[in-house]
């Protein structure tokens, strides 16, 4: 029987290898490796050849990432993927590869070193670093926003499981506010062939959403460019927020559903698709929650939900639970 890890080499288990190995995986992706690798095993020299890289230095990475199951050595030296690296393939179905992207992407990776100062202060780490905040950022730095709104076109089909968990039958009009690219409202229409819908977001993400434009049914999906900081758009009887409000501060979320409230007909619908943090959280959404610290965001619990909703002229009436998300229900007051 092997012995139980001592209190500090736990701690230590957690310190050592978090250095390195998320930005070995980042780089993995970054250089799409398990794609040139496909299903021919390469040596270290064949792949910096085809991906431009320093031949002994990729080897070492390589090496590193082996040591944890991601890619695979032969007797001969060359490197094969394993059922880890192969999530990280672009054409996976199951792929990580945005996630891998974006996580321990440098826009992420720098503010997280000014937690410190966060827990001091209260300021947002990546407002601190980059001199604005996160969304005026991706504005003005685009092959950034790409990489993160490829991350969140993860959550395209998460549309379905909505689609599948409230009934949009009696709806006529839905807006999907901070809606990315469209992958939601795209699984939604889809469903619904009477529903008409809008997708709602800045100009520079709207640019993206060919999903919608090419969709064959594209005369039901308005896209319209806006700013829901500053007013959210009129006509809707539902407007779904599918993972925002946890993007930002209770005082940006507070302006954020003041304008819905202000747009939305008294019989309408608001819709929140989050995931409440449970009195117990998971690690995984502890240092979810931290992340979006990060970023100036918060997760917050059902009943923190509740409070901000009405707070904002809004009635939290039904929690439904949708795969590993739930649909917040609120209608005005």
């Amino acid at each position: 029987m092997s012995e139980q890890p001592t209190p500090s080499q736990r701690v230590t288990g957690y310190i050592w290898p978090a250095i390195g190995i998320a930005q070995a995986i980042h780089v993995t992706a970054e250089l799409n490796l398990p794609d040139v690798i496909g299903d021919t095993p390469k040596t270290a020299a064949e792949l910096a050849q085809q991906t431009h890289c320093h031949a002994p230095t990729l080897f070492r990475l390589l090496r590193a990432l082996t040591s944890i199951d991601i890619f695979a050595q032969d007797a001969d030296g060359k490197f094969r993927n394993t059922p880890l690296s192969d999530t990280l393939r672009k054409d996976h179905p199951d792929s990580v590869h945005p996630w891998a992207a974006m996580l321990p992407a440098h826009f992420i990776w720098k503010p997280w070193a000014e937690l410190s100062h966060a827990v001091k202060t209260g300021e947002v780490p990546f407002n601190r670093v980059f001199g604005t905040g996160v969304f005026d950022y991706f504005s003005a730095h685009p092959e950034d926003g790409e990489i993160f709104n490829s991350s969140m076109r993860v959550h395209g089909s998460f549309g379905a499981g909505i689609a599948a968990a409230y009934d949009f039958s009696r709806v006529e009009f839905v807006a999907d506010l901070g809606g990315g690219h469209g992958g939601t409202l795209y699984e939604i229409l889809a469903v619904y062939p009477k529903l008409r819908g809008m997708l709602f977001d800045l100009p520079s993400v709207v640019a993206g959403a060919d999903i919608l434009r090419n969709a064959p049914f594209a005369g039901r999906a308005a896209i319209v460019a806006g700013d829901f900081l500053q007013a959210a758009p009129e006509g809707p009887d539902v407007y779904l927020l599918c993972r925002v409000i946890h993007d930002w501060s209770d005082a940006d979320a507070t302006t954020i559903l003041q304008n819905c409230r202000r747009a939305i007909p008294t019989h309408g619908t608001l819709l929140l698709a989050e995931v409440p943090l449970p009195p117990c959280a998971h690690p995984s959404q502890a240092f979810g929650d931290l992340l979006m610290l990060i970023f100036g965001g918060v997760e917050r619990t059902e009943s923190e939900y509740r409070a901000l909703l009405h707070s904002c002229g809004f009635e939290l009436t039904r929690v439904i639970p949708v795969d590993a998300h739930f649909i917040l229900e609120a209608r005005p007051i």
